[in-house]
């Protein structure tokens, strides 16, 4: 295959304005695509490697952006892209990297609304291979420093304080920030009707002073046998990734679980927005018994775009549970390893999947709906079985009505927490089981 681009100059030259301002957190890469798919100028002209060194950003991304919706060398442009992206990384352009895969390919992969389907479809495919690709440049130039590495180590400094019967116990871990201390005490009223006295939960309180608050919230509601350990970090901690270092919540959530199941423990993953409307212990067990799963997922169907194209919905990190497996475990740390590539832990879930050929087949079991088995790289293979969506329902807007038969309730609280609130009142005043 010869890695180039054919193009037309003439649709280039339209989506100059969309890249001349040399910053490309200002680039509005969705209507730069959505301009292209609209011109009907022929392909006439191409670009090869020998053009690479003195090709420069904005540049490319007008020919790829030209390219895409109407070229039909697919694999010449995602081969050219490739060696672009190196040449990059050769220069130690970290910077350009992490805003070529941030606000063009990510941008991309989450949203393609308004584009034709064809062209949306297209542009899914080429930015979810251009986005990993980008980030594993990264990744590679990154990790060459040990200091990348300094928030999984004092994580595990401040993990192994905990004290934990480690006998294939079951626990239910979430964590926080002291801006989610009203998000606590909503979803934590919900968890209680299933764990009283919070016996299996476990909270990492992240920030200085926070567990106080913490210890002090689980004192008032009668969660008295609810572990709380304090983390605070070395560095400022983000939500996402930036390609700089590890200090992001979702790299953390990751690290914590795959911790905690290398201990031998079972472990719950919730978020602070997904509500235990049911006894979920209970439907845990009858779903390891009939499926032997090593993982269970929940579904959503929002991002990325990417995944809700190959498989029509996207495994959810927002709650998950994990058995400690030898499948399981070494699942668990190439999940950390993808976050760490890709900055977030929803997309690495669903990098991870695909890159591993994963084939979902439908499930004859109650409250599942796909179970897999998903190839390592050891060769090792784990189970995973996805719920089904109105068992564990993700969802925005708080509106109890919506409900249903879920047992995990899952709306967006930074959607609107205030509905959140009302929703919880109107929930625990009802008296539901």
């Amino acid at each position: 295959m010869r890695y180039e681009i054919r193009y037309s100059s003439t649709i280039s030259e339209k989506l100059e304005p969309f890249f001349s301002s040399g910053k490309l957190w200002e680039m509005d890469a969705r209507a730069a695509m959505k301009c292209s798919a609209s011109e009907t100028a022929a392909i006439h002209a191409y670009i090869g490697p020998r053009d690479i060194e003195a090709l420069s950003i904005p540049r490319f991304l007008q020919i790829l952006f030209s390219a895409l919706p109407h070229s039909t060398n697919f694999g010449g442009i995602i081969g050219f892209s490739k060696l672009f992206l190196r040449e990059i990384a050769r220069r130690e352009d970290v910077l350009s990297l992490v805003g070529i895969t941030n606000y063009i390919f990510k941008s991309l992969c989450l949203n393609v609304d308004g584009l034709p389907m064809l062209v949306a479809e297209r542009t899914l495919r080429a930015c979810q291979e251009l986005h990993y690709w980008a980030n594993v440049e990264i990744h590679k130039i990154r990790t060459r420093n040990l200091e990348y590495y300094r928030i999984p180590i004092t994580l595990d400094g401040a993990m192994s304080s905990l004290s934990i019967d480690r006998t294939n116990k079951a626990v239910v871990l979430t964590f926080l920030t002291e801006n989610y201390l009203e998000n606590l005490v909503i979803w934590l009223d919900m968890y209680q009707r299933h764990d009283p006295r919070g016996a299996h939960l476990i909270i990492a309180a992240i920030g200085k002073s926070v567990s106080v608050k913490v210890l002090d919230i689980c004192k008032q509601r009668g969660a008295t046998l609810t572990k709380v350990f304090e983390w605070d970090p070395p560095c400022k901690v983000t939500t996402s990734g930036n390609g700089m270092d590890l200090a992001f919540l979702w790299y953390v959530k990751v690290h914590m679980v795959s911790y905690l199941v290398r201990h031998g423990l079972r472990v719950v993953y919730s978020d602070l927005d997904a509500y235990w409307i049911k006894n979920f212990f209970n439907l845990w067990d009858a779903v390891r018994e009939s499926t032997k799963a090593d993982l269970v997922l929940s579904p959503t169907f929002d991002m990325p775009a990417t995944a809700i194209l190959h498989w029509t919905f996207a495994p959810c990190a927002g709650f998950f549970c994990v058995e400690p497996t030898p499948n399981a475990q070494e699942f668990l740390g190439e999940w950390r390893r993808m976050t760490e590539v890709m900055f977030d832990d929803q997309i690495g879930l669903s990098e991870l999947l695909f890159r591993s050929g994963i084939v979902w087949r439908t499930a004859e079991e109650a409250d599942v709906s796909l179970i897999a088995n998903a190839m390592m790289r050891s060769g090792r293979t784990a189970t995973l079985a996805v719920l089904d969506p109105n068992t564990a329902k993700r969802i925005g807007v708080a509106d109890p009505q919506s409900i249903g038969t879920a047992t995990i309730w899952h709306p967006r609280w930074v959607m609107n927490p205030a509905q959140h609130i009302e929703a919880i009142r109107q929930l625990t005043s009802s008296g539901i089981e």
